[in-house]
C-alpha cells in the first residue's frame, strides 16, 4: 500500500537522522547559548507563581438573566457560604454542599482544580489571594458566569529553576525532543 511504503519511508528518515544526531552532536558538543535559548522556550517548566489547590462552588446565572433568577443564585450560595462557616469543613464536605441547599432551578457546581492569579478572573484571584490556611472558606464572587465560594485546600509555592539548575534538564529535553 502507498500510505505504509510513506510512513515506512518516513521512520527509516527520522531514524537516520536521530542516528546522525546522536553521533554528531553529544551533550558535551551543545553550546550555552543554545541551552539557555532552549531554556527561554521553555520558561514555563520552569518558572511558575503560586498556585492555589481549591474546591469551589458556583450557582451559575448569566448577566442577562433576570433579577430575581440573580437573587436565587446568591441566596443560594450565601446559604453556602453560611453552611461552609459554621463548622470547620473537609474539602469533601464543602463539595457536597450543594446537595443540602436549596437551589430549584439554579444550576449549582462543585468543582476542584488548581489555579494561580493569572489563570482565573480578576475578581475571583482577589478572593483566592485573601485565603490564608487550608480550610478558609473565602466571601462570595460575582463573575459573569454567576456567584462563586472557594474554598482552599492547600498552596503550591511558587517554582523558579534558574538556567544553571536547569541545565541537565534542558539537555535533556534538547534531546529527546530531537526523537
Amino acid at each position: 500500500s502507498p500510505k505504509v511504503l510513506d510512513v515506512s519511508r518516513r521512520s527509516a528518515a527520522q531514524l537516520l537522522i536521530r542516528r546522525g544526531f546522536g553521533e554528531t552532536f553529544g551533550k558535551d558538543k551543545v553550546t550555552d547559548k543554545y541551552i539557555a535559548k532552549a531554556y527561554k522556550m521553555n520558561k514555563g517548566h520552569f518558572v511558575h507563581p503560586e498556585k492555589y489547590e481549591l474546591v469551589h462552588l458556583v450557582a451559575m446565572v448569566r448577566r442577562r438573566q433576570s433579577k430575581a433568577r440573580h437573587e436565587k443564585a446568591r441566596d443560594a450560595i450565601l446559604q453556602a457560604r453560611q453552611i461552609a462557616l459554621a463548622g470547620k469543613l473537609t474539602a469533601k464536605e464543602f463539595s457536597d454542599i450543594p446537595s443540602v441547599v436549596p437551589h430549584k432551578g439554579i444550576r449549582f457546581l462543585a468543582q476542584a482544580h488548581t489555579a494561580s492569579q493569572f489563570s482565573v478572573a480578576p475578581a475571583y484571584a482577589k478572593a483566592m489571594m485573601q485565603l490564608k490556611a487550608p480550610g478558609d472558606v473565602s466571601s462570595i464572587v460575582k463573575t459573569r458566569n454567576g456567584y462563586h465560594l472557594i474554598y482552599l485546600k492547600g498552596r503550591i509555592p511558587p517554582k523558579n529553576v534558574s538556567l544553571a539548575d536547569a541545565r541537565t534538564e534542558v539537555l535533556d529535553k534538547i534531546f529527546n525532543d530531537v526523537r
